[in-house]
């Protein structure tokens, strides 16, 4: 499946660090990145900051320092997921995974003790 928010924040970070470049959350939005990098496999994520962060492009970092922007259009040039499509494949792991069914029971069991527990709150009047 593909990676949620949490998981592309350090992907992204983690990939930039691979080129020797420590992200300072004041000058880059991490956040930003991984909110539109969503429906995008970590594949692709490494290949834009591989594209972005050339060895002249690291050189300039102290005179140019870097912009989310820098990253939109090499990432829209990557493999990436039709949001319909990554939805059904969603669902479909979802199911297939046995998460779902898990959830179900989960929530059936919890409604279960709540009947139970309004029924001996009842019974104690």
């Amino acid at each position: 499946s593909y990676p949620e928010y949490g998981s592309r924040v350090v992907l992204w970070q983690k990939f930039m660090e691979e080129h020797k470049l420590q992200v300072d959350p004041t000058k880059l939005n991490i956040s930003t990145l991984a909110r539109i990098s969503d429906g995008y496999p970590a594949g692709s994520i490494k290949q834009t900051v591989d594209r972005v962060l050339t060895e002249r492009r690291v050189q300039q970092l102290k005179v140019r320092p870097l912009k989310v922007q820098e990253f939109i259009g090499p990432l829209s040039r990557t493999v990436s997921c039709f949001i319909q499509d990554y939805k059904l494949f969603s669902d479909f792991d979802f199911e297939a995974t046995g998460e779902k069914a898990i959830l179900e029971r989960r929530a059936a069991e919890d409604e279960k003790a709540e009947q139970e527990a309004a029924a001996k709150g009842k019974g104690k009047r």
